[in-house]
């Protein structure tokens, strides 16, 4: 909270003191460009170095430069010069402060000028090297230093116009001073209390949003909890309730006909009972995955695993005269995972692509290597998924809507496992569907 109050009073300081220096730039530059119009290109022309106040040309200039610092208390002076055969040094042409009289010359009141108190003189030079504003831009258009200045007349902001003749030709620069310490006080002053508050409005702000959002957040795994509670109870109730009915039913027969039918009734109780087990078993692989007690991943012939599984499932598929297209790209395709849990992942996804494709479909096996990653795809023609619930397929317990009148047995984990699998051996799993049109699951492994 301190940090963040800090930030904010920073920065506070720094915004609100660029905000009143570019105020302070733009009122010079429209200063000098309004008073640069009063003064009159050809009497400046007439100028020469060495004048003094007395020549009526340089006494009208001086006058209404005297005239233009007196406008506002700021001003500290008011000047001219014009370019020399130096592209780095201008000369004076006038100084306001040479028709000033001695007393308001003598800032200190010691009775004598001191080099800081002098006015420049007609002619006397000026080194812009460090004054970028006036090497070219202040010819051109009303302009202003970029930062403070600090020389023998003290620290102060100035700003330039170019006084133009009639065919629109700069024939010089006018300059004018302004005293910067009232601008540099209040800038201090920006850091104020009211700041404060504001920061500490904001932060109290963010903290109560900050907590806001922790209650959503903890609602939402409780109730994400209580979803995967139900999402069991019903699983349990759906998936064990029939084969738990089959078991009744055939030992009714087998009490009835004592002997007879037992070669059916045994049938039936070993699949209810294989029914069973593959539901526990996936409750249990899930329940290890979720604790993270999965193998680690190692290292496998990731062609070879999948030729493999795809031989094993031929048998599945001919039943239904589905057909396996598989295609392996070239080279040596190892992937940085363990070849029981790939070959895991690829039954669970050849097994899908099966149960959800028409008889006598084809589903497309794809193994290629790119830069240094495995990429292994299945994809199926089958009944798709619907776009609203691609988000969640993936999940525990989650199936889409039209699986359910495709394939009613199901348990929504399959899937949830083998993404798990693949993360863990630090790939990805992304799934493409469209209702009606089919599903393409692709999972990459690192290559080793």
């Amino acid at each position: 909270m301190l940090g963040m109050l800090g930030l904010w009073g920073t920065y506070f300081f720094v915004h609100g003191r660029s905000v009143l220096e570019e105020r302070l730039k733009s009122e010079l530059r429209q200063t000098a460009a309004v008073a640069a119009l009063r003064i009159d290109a050809e009497t400046i022309a007439g100028i020469r170095d060495g004048d003094t106040v007395e020549a009526p040309a340089l006494r009208a200039v001086t006058r209404q430069l005297l005239e233009i610092k007196r406008t506002s208390p700021l001003f500290r002076s008011a000047y001219i010069m014009r370019r020399t055969d130096d592209p780095l040094t201008l000369a004076f042409v006038s100084d306001a402060d040479m028709l000033e009289p001695f007393g308001t010359l003598d800032r200190n009141g010691d009775g004598a000028l001191g080099e800081d108190e002098q006015h420049p003189f007609v002619g006397e030079r000026y080194d812009i090297r460090e004054v970028p504003a006036l090497q070219s831009r202040a010819f051109l258009e009303p302009t202003t230093d970029e930062a403070f200045t600090t020389d023998q007349w003290g620290t102060v902001m100035s700003g330039y116009a170019p006084v133009r003749d009639t065919r629109g030709k700069a024939v010089a620069v006018l300059g004018i001073d302004m005293d910067a310490q009232d601008y540099l006080a209040l800038s201090q002053r920006i850091l104020s209390p009211v700041a404060y508050l504001l920061a500490l409005f904001s932060l109290l702000s963010l903290a109560g949003s900050l907590v806001l959002w922790i209650g959503r957040r903890r609602l939402e795994v409780l109730e994400e909890i209580e979803r995967e509670r139900t999402a069991l109870l019903d699983l349990l109730l759906h998936q064990l309730g029939t084969p738990i009915a089959t078991l009744r039913w055939w030992l009714e027969i087998l009490h009835d006909h004592k002997d007879r039918h037992i070669d059916d009734v045994r049938r039936h109780l070993e699949e209810s009972v294989a029914r069973m087990g593959g539901i526990m078993t996936a409750l249990y692989d899930a329940s290890r995955f979720r604790r993270k007690h999965l193998a680690s991943a190692g290292f496998c012939d990731v062609a070879a695993t999948v030729e493999k599984v795809v031989k094993e499932a031929e048998q599945r598929f001919t039943i239904r005269r589905q057909t396996v297209r598989l295609d392996v790209g070239h080279g040596l395709l190892r992937g940085r995972i363990d070849a029981e849990s790939l070959a895991g992942v690829m039954r669970e996804l050849l097994e899908n692509a099966s149960s959800y494709s028409a008889d006598g479909a084809a589903v497309e096996v794809r193994v290629h290597k790119r830069q240094r990653s495995v990429i292994v795809e299945v994809k199926d023609r089958g009944c798709g998924i619907p776009k609203a619930e691609m988000p969640r397929i993936g999940e525990r317990f989650v199936r889409a809507s039209n699986a359910l009148k495709v394939k009613p047995v199901g348990n929504g984990l399959g899937l949830y496992i083998a993404k798990g699998i693949i993360r863990r051996a630090g790939g990805s799993l992304r799934i493409k569907s469209a209702e009606g049109k089919g599903t393409t699951v692709s999972f990459t492994v690192a290559g080793a």
